[in-house]
């Protein structure tokens, strides 16, 4: 009906911790889950999608977005929209130190393999997605995500907001080693882990064998690597 709405969405566990603490349920993507944008409007996501070009708000609490009041009453500081196939993909910080500091400029993204991202979800069932950005000598996570469901799922059975993409990040892997991801990297081919869990190579091992990783795709791209896992139903 020409209008944009919210899709998906994933929110950091240091994220809900820090509001949790603050007395505030939910998040600022959770509370306008059945908002809806017009897609011929002039707001950034609007804009951001017709353009094709990225659209950056520095302080979201004073600008003229339709949801400056979520803005105010989660914390969010900083939003960037970025046009992707049939949407736009909208990330940002917050002000209590759970998120990321761009220093009030527009991040730099990484281009991110959008086809591959497509296939993961739609023929293999993905449950996550990271991507694996090259940062000095090592492979960093610069961005993740998990579909809502499993978030739940892992919620209900564990008690608390850990993932195995929450805990992927303190990894940092070698850029000039013989694992797995620099191999990805430098071959220019695509890896499939059958079983990650048991895998003396996977320096993962342990963490998908405790969130329940059943196998693990690696896809060289541009920018770094994308890396997708399968997970039976919880």
């Amino acid at each position: 009906d020409g209008r944009f709405v919210v899709a998906g969405s994933y929110v950091p566990p240091a994220r809900l911790i820090a509001l949790k603490k603050k007395g505030i349920d939910g998040s600022f993507s959770e509370a306008y889950g059945n908002f809806t944008l017009p897609a011929d409007g002039a707001g950034p996501v609007a804009t951001a999608y017709k353009t094709g070009k990225p659209t950056f708000i520095k302080d979201a609490p004073t600008s003229s977005m339709r949801r400056v009041d979520f803005a105010k009453t989660y914390g969010i500081t900083s939003i960037c929209f970025l046009p992707v196939e049939c949407g736009v993909l909208e990330f940002g910080t917050s002000n209590d130190g759970s998120t990321a500091d761009w220093g009030g400029e527009a991040p730099q993204c990484p281009e991110m393999p959008k086809a591959e991202m497509k296939h993961a979800f739609d023929e293999d069932e993905a449950k996550y997605v990271m991507f694996w950005e090259k940062k000095g000598d090592s492979f960093e996570v610069t961005a993740d995500f998990l579909i809502p469901e499993r978030l739940r799922a892992l919620r209900n059975q564990r008690g608390d907001d850990k993932t195995f993409c929450s805990e992927s990040r303190g990894y940092k892997l070698p850029a000039d080693g013989d694992g797995y991801m620099a191999t990805t990297a430098r071959s220019g081919k695509a890896f499939v882990l059958e079983d990650p869990a048991s895998d003396p190579k996977f320096r993962r091992a342990e963490l998908a064998k405790e969130f329940g990783i059943s196998n693990i795709h690696l896809v060289p791209c541009k920018d770094g690597v994308l890396e997708y896992g399968v997970a039976p139903a919880m």
